[in-house]
């Protein structure tokens, strides 16, 4: 791609970010004009849907999260007096059978301090339940809980609150537009410290009023807790690795499971399907398609994603019989393909946190593209890769040069051991513990202005979900056009009707 050409789409992407700012802002402005609080939390709603879905450069908002306060401030329930000591409650707007997510949260629970006592609160559970989670809580002397997802989000807040009363300290795995937590915890009332999981850290979320603190998962993520979220409360705490070591499967084994010749190469990578959404026309797809052209021998695999996602098919079309794409699958067979490669590719351009983790602690040699949103001990190793070249020719070093391929991944691990292993991250955590306050205050959002400044870097090269894509223009327009002259939606939780862009009916389930 032609340095001009790059130029004209990063001032393309520069325009659509700003935009998108202006947008959110509009939606800011109209919230206070709402005069019922029940159609304030609406609109505050639609503005942190939008918030998540759009590149905005945008990470938190006062003016969004404060509808949610006043509603939380506006009902009491009976809360237990004293909590159960050394115990932790871990609230979560759904969990998942795939993905890292509810990985996350497993093993946070696994790595338990003896005679702590960990429990989950599911509040949104309309996929099918991780059987693995309810028995990691079991086991240390906890439950999962799950709340009646058909509930009001006030009556599920509630619910929560009184619930959460009962434990000594709250951690929130929260979906990043779910405003629960924020009607649960958002008051005075409310006294047990809330420690908020920082596993979106690139983009916009809901709860900077009631984090007691941040845990946040690198640097990078840090940099914006502080700076683009007004949060000065924060700690690097990254993600738990996989203390008890259950998955880990010999090579030839998984190999003989899944059907691959012993001789074949496999590159294999995995993640949220966000995460492989091209940014300026330069995808993993790209990049998968190099690889793939250059080493004839190879076949790959990618977790995560479909063949009908944009520009897969155009890049991928030629190596169909070597490729395996696949949305989702169960953590059982996942760790089999991990088993089984040769080399774990990072997601792009937003890094996976857990599979890379899972890949080091497999021994699998790793490669990350840099500009990418990576982990800091991949950035700081010989696994981050300067540019497409320097990756091709790693690729190539590890699959034809076993020493090589050692070498990488013993500096890799290097890293990793001072930044992610089972002992840095218990007194990571401890730490982060310790600095935890004896109760739970509400605190205001004053975020630094940066209107006028540059688009912060995550931003611009790391956004996820920049709209629409060239080749959805025409669909995406007739697709709006629709729903401003007709749109009806009456399901359980949303019950909507807009006619000529005027919302007849608008209940999304709030209270």
């Amino acid at each position: 791609m032609g340095t001009a050409s790059m130029g004209n789409q990063s001032c393309t992407l520069r325009a659509e970010i700003l935009h998108n700012r202006q947008r959110f802002r509009d939606m800011e402005k109209r919230i206070a004009k709402r005069r019922s609080l029940k159609r304030r939390c609406h609109a505050a709603l639609e503005a942190a849907k939008f918030a998540v879905s759009h590149a905005a450069d945008v990470y938190a908002s006062a003016a969004v999260e404060a509808p949610f306060l006043e509603l939380a401030r506006n009902f009491s329930v009976d809360l237990a007096e004293t909590p159960h000591p050394g115990s932790f409650l871990h609230v979560m707007t759904t969990a998942y059978t795939y993905g890292g997510h509810t990985r996350c949260v497993e093993r946070w629970i696994e790595n338990a301090e003896p005679g702590e006592r960990h429990s989950c609160l599911i509040v949104q559970q309309d996929a099918d339940l991780p059987a693995h989670l309810e028995k990691v809580c079991s086991a240390h002397g906890g439950e999962l809980l799950l709340l009646d997802s058909g509930e009001s989000m006030l009556e599920r807040a509630l619910a929560a609150r009184r619930i959460a009363s009962g434990y000594a300290c709250i951690v929130l795995h929260t979906h990043m537009d779910d405003p629960i937590a924020l009607i649960a915890f958002g008051t005075p009332e409310f006294k047990r410290p809330v420690i908020f999981f920082n596993h979106a850290d690139h983009i916009f979320w809901l709860g900077a009023s009631i984090a007691d603190l941040v845990a946040d998962l690198d640097s990078q993520g840090h940099g914006i807790t502080i700076h683009r979220r007004g949060i000065q409360k924060s700690r690097i705490l990254g993600i738990p690795p996989d203390a008890a070591q259950r998955s880990v499967i010999e090579k030839k084994a998984a190999r003989k499971a899944l059907g691959i010749a012993e001789q074949a190469n496999l590159v294999f990578a995995s993640g949220n399907i966000n995460k492989f959404t091209p940014v300026a026309d330069f995808s993993f797809a790209f990049i998968l398609a190099q690889i793939l052209d250059k080493e004839k021998e190879s076949i790959g695999c990618v977790v995560g994603v479909t063949p009908d996602m944009p520009g897969w098919e155009e890049h991928l079309a030629p190596f169909a019989e070597r490729l395996k794409l696949v949305q989702a699958i169960p953590y059982e067979q996942y760790c089999l393909w991990v088993s089984a490669a040769d080399i774990v590719l990072d997601s792009y351009p937003v890094g996976g946190g857990t599979a890379m983790i899972d890949a080091v602690s497999f021994g699998k040699p790793v490669l990350s593209l840099d500009p990418c949103k990576q982990s800091d001990f991949l950035s700081r190793s010989l696994a981050c890769c300067a540019d497409l070249d320097d990756l091709l020719t790693k690729v190539r070093r590890i699959l034809h040069e076993p020493g090589f391929a050692e070498y990488l991944y013993q500096d890799v691990y290097i890293h990793f051991a001072q930044e992610v292993s089972i002992h840095e991250w218990l007194r990571k955590r401890n730490e982060l513990l310790a600095c935890l306050p004896e109760a739970h205050a509400i605190a205001d959002i004053h975020i630094p202005p940066h209107e006028a400044e540059e688009i912060h870097e995550v931003t611009l090269r790391f956004c996820r979900w920049i709209e629409p894509h060239r080749e959805q223009q025409r669909t995406l327009f007739f697709k709006k056009f629709r729903h401003w002259l007709f749109r009806w939606k009456w399901k359980r939780n949303k019950k909507q009707f807009t006619l000529f862009g005027i919302r007849i009916i608008e209940d999304q389930n709030i209270f």
